[in-house]
């Protein structure tokens, strides 16, 4: 049971990872190093066209929804938690969501810390 439910989760995030690369990447190529034609009045929606800006800001929006889902999932966590009525099942399987999620919190955090260390230190040694 344990092993099915970190399979599909492995599963889950490995397609999240990938449809999210994708993403990414099909909207730096679509911007292009194209200037706005006047004729079509077609601008860059990405707002930059540089790469550790987009990056960042893809970064930025990541951990917003990131921010969300982790609120909803510590409600939900909280509600499996009092819907277990004292059945101990119920509770060690909340209890296992609830420590999952906190991991997930972690690893939205310290990718966004991360990436601040990193700018930073890119910054500190490419600017004199």
């Amino acid at each position: 049971m344990k092993n099915n439910f970190f399979k599909k989760t492995a599963i889950s995030l490995m397609a999240f990872i990938i449809l999210s690369t994708l993403f990414c990447v099909s909207l730096s190529f679509a911007a292009g190093n194209a200037q706005p034609s006047s004729a079509t009045g077609i601008s860059n929606p990405l707002k930059t066209n540089d790469l550790i800006k987009f990056i960042s800001d893809a970064l930025s929006e990541i951990v917003k929804v990131g921010a969300v889902l982790c609120v909803l999932a510590l409600v939900f966590v909280g509600f499996k938690y009092v819907s277990a009525m004292g059945n101990s099942d119920k509770i060690s399987k909340a209890h296992d969501m609830l420590l999952w999620t906190i991991v997930g919190i972690a690893l939205l955090l310290g990718a966004q810390v991360l990436a601040v260390i990193i700018k930073g230190t890119v910054d500190a040694i490419t600017k004199p």
